[in-house]
């Protein structure tokens, strides 16, 4: 069930154990990013939250506070647009825009 997210024929999601080079896909939000370990975050307590960006909280500010906890994954447009991050291509959200991101449970070592 190790399955990686990519983006597939047609813009469609697929799921798929490793990427054919004849699919010609997109992996999804990241390397790591395989079912099982979004699975495995889930599991033990991550959450979806979105985020707000503004000129005083930019992505910049999102990145330098969340770090490695957070893990963008789409990004929505002041239209509407959903971006979605993929490895080869990560989101670069500016002020107005609204980040949705995986945010990993913090280890009980950590708190």
């Amino acid at each position: 069930m190790s399955e990686d997210l990519l983006v597939g024929l047609a813009g469609a999601i697929v799921l798929r154990d490793s990427l054919p080079g004849h699919l010609g896909g997109r992996v999804l939000f990241g390397d790591d990013a395989t079912c099982e370990y979004l699975s495995d975050q889930f599991s033990g307590g991550a959450t979806v939250k979105a985020t707000k960006l503004t000129d005083e909280f930019d992505y910049e500010a999102f990145v330098g506070l969340h770090g490695d906890q957070a893990m963008p994954m789409f990004a929505i447009t002041e239209s509407g647009v959903l971006r979605v991050a993929t490895a080869d291509k990560p989101l670069a959200p500016r002020s107005g825009q609204v980040v949705v991101s995986l945010f990993r449970p913090v280890s009980r070592e950590a708190s």
